[in-house]
């Protein structure tokens, strides 16, 4: 995942009741072997994302995807669009 980045290859996920797992790599130190690690992910829509923020108490300006990296894409990705890997929430306190 550190040099691809392609952590939501479908091949390489693991989805049960709407939570997806996938093995992950991570480089140490020079004196270290690799670790591996399970990562456990829980997607959100722009939508529920929306709805806990305002639920939490917080004035929702936006919620938008975004591919890494490229938080001020304009015009924004839609969510179906494969590099819309994240969400971008612009929210403050009540």
């Amino acid at each position: 995942m550190e040099e691809s980045g392609d952590i939501f290859n479908p091949k390489l996920l693991l989805e049960y009741k709407d939570v997806y797992y996938r093995k992950e790599q991570f480089l140490q130190m020079e004196d270290f072997l690799p670790s591996e690690h399970v990562v456990r992910d829980l997607r959100y829509t722009a939508s529920s994302l929306r709805n806990l923020l305002e639920d939490a108490k917080f004035v929702v300006d936006e919620v938008i995807p975004v591919q890494a990296g490229h938080w001020d894409r304009r015009p924004a990705l839609d969510e179906d669009d494969p590099r819309a890997k994240e969400l971008l929430a612009i929210a403050r306190l009540r």
